[in-house]
């Protein structure tokens, strides 16, 4: 996934986050991801492990001037295809 922060302010850049995944919306299972991001408006990617899922949920734990908010430019789900019918899978 990627996370664009704002660029014009910091105001509201999260700093702490967890991320959870569901396949209903309502039952978001264990969480996937936890992490810390730089206070910068360069555009944060996290790889995430591969599973079914349609909702994606980034959970900002914390902003990075202690603020009561938190924003984002973008969120976007980032999907990677799987092997094309008959394709082999290949292990790294």
């Amino acid at each position: 996934m990627t996370y664009l922060p704002r660029r014009d302010f910091p105001n509201g850049r999260v700093k702490d986050f967890e991320v959870y995944l569901s396949e209903d919306g309502k039952d978001w299972g264990k969480l996937v991801a936890r992490g810390t991001w730089a206070n910068d408006p360069l555009p944060k990617i996290l790889f995430l492990p591969r599973t079914k899922a349609r909702y994606l949920k980034l959970r900002g734990l914390s902003e990075v001037n202690g603020l009561p908010y938190m924003s984002a430019a973008e969120l976007e789900p980032i999907i990677s295809p799987g092997p094309r019918a008959g394709e082999r899978k290949r292990s790294f």
